[in-house]
């Protein structure tokens, strides 16, 4: 029965660690849609238009960016207990998220170099802020436990 408890408390950090993963690209998420749908207010669709993209494309990508940004950063939550897996963590998260919005921006012309630069350079911006707010005991609440 030992191992039950354990597959529990396994199930139970997973869920955890999904659920923070999934917190925190929503709520990056919820700044980029703010930050359209005031273009969207100001320019109208319009201003989509001349990206060949529509206001409900750009804002369901970036809904869907969160939900695989989340659940990648959430699997990845384990890595976080030192500063090089933060950084790592950030990195991976950072390049996913940018390679995204790329797409978003220009959505008709696949992933290019221009993308994949975009995407390191959002992955290296997540890498540093990562590492910059990483500590040395960072990822402890991971367990599932409560003290």
């Amino acid at each position: 029965m030992l191992w039950r408890s354990r597959l529990l408390v396994t199930a139970k950090t997973i869920a955890i660690n999904l659920r923070w993963g999934l917190s925190w690209a929503f709520a990056f998420a919820a700044v980029y849609v703010l930050w359209v749908t005031v273009l969207f207010a100001i320019g109208g669709q319009a201003a989509f238009a001349r990206k060949h993209v529509t206001y409900e494309g750009t804002v369901l990508t970036y809904l869907e960016s969160a939900v695989a940004a989340g659940l990648m950063l959430g699997l990845l939550r384990p890595f976080n207990r030192s500063r090089p897996g933060s950084v790592f963590i950030g990195f991976a998260t950072g390049t996913a998220i940018g390679l995204a919005g790329g797409l978003a921006m220009e959505p008709s012309g696949g992933i290019d170099g221009a993308h994949i630069a975009l995407g390191v350079m959002i992955g290296l911006l997540g890498a540093i802020v990562a590492f910059r707010w990483s500590a040395p005991n960072a990822g402890k609440a991971t367990s599932g436990h409560r003290r």
